[in-house]
């Protein structure tokens, strides 16, 4: 079984075009056994870890561990967007989205052009309570109903409420 190594320098190659299987110059043919996984996590918030691994988890498996899989993005695409919303809404109650999509990465999470964001929630669950000024949600905070505009610094802030606050 030939040895691979996962190369670093990725700039530019798409996820479902990328396979961990040339890191080292080898080419795995159709059948060739598989072993093993890795997964560098740096010390971080849990939660920024944990949505930072949801942005590149998800592709790397897709493709990555299986030389034989060749992905449809733009079903991927909607099977990660529809996973997501659910484990959001299962996770804090209510799904989180921006349009347009904000770039996250390790480091930054900017916001460079106006943008709308979203807290859906199942309402047999409570109410979304949001502040825009990074404080923490009360019973009193105002109740999320249409979509925050975003268009200039702001810490938005929400919790799901049941009806007692």
């Amino acid at each position: 079984m030939p040895t691979m190594t996962v190369p670093w320098n990725l700039a530019g190659v798409p996820w479902y075009a990328w396979s961990m299987y040339y890191g080292n110059g080898s080419v795995l043919k159709k059948g060739d056994p598989v072993l093993g996984a890795l997964l560098p996590i740096w010390e971080q918030k849990g939660e920024v870890n944990f949505r930072w691994l949801r942005g590149g988890i998800p592709e790397r498996q897709e493709r990555s561990w299986g030389p034989d899989t060749v992905p449809d993005p733009t079903n991927f695409k909607l099977r990660s967007e529809a996973a997501d919303e659910v484990l959001d809404r299962l996770l804090s109650g209510f799904a989180i989205r921006q349009s347009p999509t904000i770039e996250e990465g390790l480091l930054h999470r900017d916001v460079t052009v106006p943008t709308s964001l979203q807290l859906s929630g199942w309402p047999s669950l409570g109410v979304v309570r949001f502040t825009l000024d990074g404080s923490l949600p009360t019973g009193a905070s105002k109740m999320y109903s249409e979509p925050i505009s975003i268009v200039d610094n702001l810490i938005v802030s929400a919790q799901l409420f049941d009806e007692t606050g």
